[in-house]
């Protein structure tokens, strides 16, 4: 097969799930009470480039309402040529001597109500399915973040979210001008909620499932992989190992007081049972995750911008690096398994710079884990720098389309680097040996408006290193990404 046949084997796949998905996302386009929600584009898209559909009657009609719905589907295609490497672990090492392609497919219905006085509820249920390369390892920055590990979890439809928030107003509303992709408006965190706008100063409490990106290190030009860069640590602070399920999402409780000027969130959630693991680990005395993060906003020579610092702790059944080395007998691989112990502790910090550069929106994220422990839920990284930019191509003659530019250097702690050189593997690396080395990640994407409801992107990542291992890569891949929402 070549690469022309299997980055469109990697779109088609999906198949008739992909088809039934769509056909039922049509039927909901097309019913007049959730059209009465669409006009024409705004004119200024937000941030990203990422074109907004608005008009006053619109948005009144939608204030109104105790109730909004929507849908989302994202499908991806990539196709990873031959990785060159001195040896590889089939079941793990990120692409083969061959071509190799994936696809990734999630469909979402968007459901929130309005409860009461400044209280709203949001239910999310997804469908994913999908296949990785060769099974969404071997890198720390894996190159699609639409992907689940539908092998860990199956195809059967899910709940992605399910959350009920109290906003506390401290006072008045803010802007009414709807910015992002318009799924955000069914998001925890950000400037509307179900499109009517926060109070500038508030306090907020979310409790339910959720994903904890959508409150701590959000970037404007990131951390929304199916506008955006699809490259996992691009999206977030890489050595974040923040608590989720296999699928991305976890249940816990979040409090926010925000202000014009800068702002305070913290929040507790449910950490999973094993290693990037389908079940959460309702034993929080010893499982858990605990996040805190502060914001300063600020404006530089008219463009706005913030600074974000964040800092975790993770507790689960953790092995330590140097422990494993340590009871492995000679001439044995080492195994985590081994020397997992209840209750071990994982923390870290990263800082995020999130600037808006005219029309443009840029990024500057640094992130570092203690290395001790393994990581538990994201991926397998625990010292990351990474920058990138955002920029809507108006000036070029595409209004609504945008270009974005990225780089990631990914590193490992001195203990996990002798594990994984001793043949060690955890779940997301393991070559069966490692010459060290960082792993350098480049992305670009170009994503085309072909409608006020559809977004079709074309992506190109470049990785050195891949797995932090010198004897492997340099890796490419290229992909393609198709995005429709109501």
């Amino acid at each position: 097969m070549n690469l022309i046949e299997s980055l469109g084997a990697g779109l088609i796949r999906p198949g008739a799930r992909f088809a039934r998905t769509l056909c039922f996302a049509s039927i909901l386009a097309v019913s007049p009470a959730l059209a009465a929600d669409e006009g024409p584009l705004d004119p200024h898209p937000g941030p990203g480039g990422v074109p907004v559909p608005e008009t006053p009657a619109a948005a009144a009609a939608a204030d109104s309402r105790w109730w909004l719905l929507g849908a989302q589907v994202t499908s991806t295609g990539v196709v990873v040529p031959g990785v060159p490497g001195a040896y590889r672990n089939p079941e793990v090492s990120f692409g083969a001597p061959t071509v190799r392609g994936g696809w990734s497919l999630v469909a979402t219905l968007l459901a929130g109500a309005r409860l009461w006085e400044g209280a709203i509820a949001v239910a999310q249920p997804e469908f994913a399915d999908g296949t990785g390369v060769p099974n969404v390892s071997g890198v720390g920055g894996y190159i699609d973040g639409n992907i689940i590990r539908v092998a860990k979890v199956g195809k059967e439809p899910y709940l992605a979210r399910l959350y009920v928030q109290q906003e506390i107003a401290l006072g008045p509303a803010g802007p009414s001008e709807e910015e992002g992709a318009p799924e955000d408006r069914f998001m925890p965190g950000g400037a509307l909620a179900l499109r009517r706008p926060r109070p500038d100063s508030r306090l907020e409490i979310t409790a339910g499932k959720f994903a904890t990106t959508d409150f701590f290190d959000a970037a404007t030009a990131t951390s929304d992989p199916r506008h955006r860069f699809m490259n996992w640590s691009l999206m977030t602070n890489g050595a974040w190992d923040f608590a989720a399920d296999t699928r991305g999402y976890t249940w816990g409780v979040v409090a926010a007081l925000e202000q014009p000027r800068w702002a305070l969130r913290a929040g507790a959630a449910m950490m999973p049972t094993t290693p990037n693991g389908p079940v959460l680990d309702g034993d929080l005395a010893h499982a858990r995750s605990e996040m805190v993060e502060g914001e300063i906003r600020y404006s530089a020579a008219g463009n706005p911008g913030a600074v974000k610092l964040l800092g975790y702790a993770n507790h689960a059944r953790m092995g330590s690096f140097s422990e494993a080395l340590a009871a492995a007998p000679p001439a044995t691989p080492p195994s985590l398994d081994t020397v997992a112990r209840t209750g071990a502790v994982k923390y870290g910090a990263g800082v995020l710079l999130d600037q808006r550069l005219g029309p443009a929106t840029a990024f500057v994220r640094a992130s570092w884990n203690d290395g001790r422990t393994e990581e538990f839920a994201f991926t397998q990284i625990e010292r990351a720098v990474s920058a990138g930019a955002v920029v809507p191509t108006d000036g070029w003659g595409r209004r609504g389309d945008h270009v974005g530019v990225g780089l990631a250097l990914n590193g490992l702690s001195p203990s996990h680097v002798r594990y994984l050189a001793a043949g060690g593997a955890d779940f997301q690396l393991g070559d069966g040996a490692l010459r060290y080395a960082w792993e350098t990640v480049a992305e670009a994407f170009y994503a085309l408006r072909a409608s006020e409801n559809v977004e079709l992107s074309a992506d190109v990542q470049a990785i050195a290193n891949p797995g932090m291992n010198a004897d492997r890569g340099p890796a490419f891949a290229f992909g393609l990404r198709l995005h429709a929402h109501i």
